[in-house]
């Protein structure tokens, strides 16, 4: 980025987020230090394929240590992991998984209202014990909920000392509000702070304060997959001509099919568009798209029955072997997609 030379780093697909931090400390590493990566036990020269690999998977891993919840999530009390209080640059991608509060407490440093659904509490016993309440229509079914000590416990730690039996109908709504604001946002809010100082290392918590509408898609959570049709207006062909093109015809049309068939994905017992992109870029779809055009070769040896992918250059190479025959082309490339983890020689 400045001249510098890259610093190479060396981590485990299982491991990724606690080996970038370990490396991070020992290399000096910050958000702006030039790198490359390699997975170990996956020879491969990082052109850019292995780096956007490593970015793609780092939040991931991070979001596992540090949040709570399944698509939506919340701050963890996890002390340990917010001792790393630098935290790597999420080049590219963000971490897009964060609930709809937590996003706004990163730009505006409070929460003005917390609704969530009781799908997104990220535990079990406190989803529960909401539910329970929200369908209360009586004073007694509102004490029954606190008769089990787990509920009686998350209501403590709130700050209530009062007997269960002061507790009124007409008190649910503030009940249910008070357990998600402080069991969400304020129990967590030390965690959520520090996050918020690892922001500020290259200046990029500012820019999101400044910016929160339009850098949201960065950080929140948002259900919208990619799909077939997405996927063909990102992809360039790159083709011959003369009977060469007549046989890449046909492998196309053949890879058309297979693209409708991921439109299903497990539901058609097929892969998901989002595997076959992580196939051959080595990412998701980042918000901001790709800096280049995907493109799709042809492999004209006639042994080349799987495809092939260059990340680096975000590539498909499809075989072209598979003639008109449908069922082997899609049986080579889940096999291709579905066993192809890591990184090696074509």
């Amino acid at each position: 980025m400045d001249g510098r030379e890259p610093i190479r780093i060396t981590v485990r697909r299982s491991d990724v987020w606690l080996d970038a931090v370990q490396e991070a400390k020992t290399k000096g590493i910050n958000g702006l230090s030039p790198l490359k990566v390699t997975f170990l036990g996956e020879p491969s020269i990082d052109a850019g394929g292995p780096r956007r690999e490593f970015f793609r998977l780092l939040p991931h891993h991070a979001a596992t240590t540090l949040l709570r919840g399944e698509r939506r999530k919340f701050f963890s009390m996890n002390v340990k992991a917010f001792q790393v209080r630098k935290s790597l640059y999420f080049r590219g991608c963000g971490i897009p998984c964060l609930a709809d509060p937590v996003y706004e407490y990163i730009t505006s440093g409070k929460c003005s209202s917390i609704v969530v659904s009781s799908d997104d509490i990220p535990e079990l016993a406190m989803r529960d014990t909401v539910e329970k309440l929200v369908a209360a229509n009586c004073t007694e079914e509102i004490q029954a909920v606190f008769s089990e000590d787990i509920a009686i416990s998350y209501l403590a730690e709130c700050g209530y000392t009062q007997p269960i039996s002061t507790l009124q109908w007409k008190m649910k709504d503030d009940i249910v509000s008070t357990l998600i604001d402080y069991h969400l946002i304020l129990k967590v809010k030390a965690c959520m702070d520090q996050f918020c100082e690892g922001l500020e290392t290259l200046g990029v918590g500012s820019i999101v304060r400044k910016n929160p509408s339009v850098l949201r898609q960065f950080f929140v959570f948002n259900e919208v997959p990619i799909d077939a049709d997405m996927l063909r207006s990102i992809l360039t062909l790159v083709e011959g001509n003369g009977d060469v093109k007549l046989i890449e015809d046909l492998a196309y049309f053949n890879f058309n099919i297979f693209l409708d068939e991921c439109d299903n994905g497990p539901a058609g017992g097929c892969c998901s568009i989002q595997e076959l992109l992580e196939f051959f870029t080595g990412s998701g779809y980042p918000p901001q798209g790709f800096s280049r055009k995907c493109t799709i070769s042809f492999l004209h040896d006639t042994t080349a029955r799987l495809p092939t992918a260059a990340t680096c250059n975000l590539e498909l190479r499809l075989p072209t072997c598979h003639g008109e025959d449908y069922s082997q082309f899609r049986e080579c490339m889940m096999l291709a997609i579905r066993g192809c983890e890591g990184f090696g020689p074509s």
